[in-house]
């Protein structure tokens, strides 16, 4: 399963960016915690006590992670802004369930040359310029 993050709708913590699982109910969107692997194994009631403390994420902050890192081991997601060892910056981009193809440097989820995260398409758009 794959990781979702987004930005924290209310709240003292509001714009605050939440891991886990997306969760859509109506137009609202949740990001509800994914607990460590070695706790209780899932059932009603762990589901239950999990979506209840779920937060509720401004849609558009929503991005899903590519499950590649980058060169300094930091997961990539959707929306981050990375820079090839050479070349100019590129966005990550999802069409349907799978990376958008930028010519050769994406193929799916996995990306093929070592890449460094600068920025965020939401927090640092300038990033793409330089």
């Amino acid at each position: 399963m794959r990781m979702y993050r987004g930005k924290q709708r209310w709240g003292d913590d509001a714009g605050k960016r939440v891991f886990g699982s997306l969760l859509i109910l109506g137009l609202r969107y949740y990001i509800v915690p994914i607990p460590p692997s070695h706790e209780t194994p899932a059932n009603d009631i762990t589901m239950l006590a999990q979506i209840s403390s779920g937060v509720e994420v401004i849609p558009e902050s929503v991005e899903q992670s590519t499950g590649e890192k980058d060169r300094n081991n930091v997961e990539i997601y959707s929306g981050d802004i990375v820079k090839p060892l050479i070349g100019k910056p590129y966005a990550i981009e999802f069409k349907g369930h799978s990376c958008y193809n930028w010519g050769d440097r994406i193929h799916g989820y996995y990306i093929k040359h070592p890449v460094e995260i600068i920025g965020n398409v939401t927090d640092t758009p300038e990033k793409l310029e330089q």
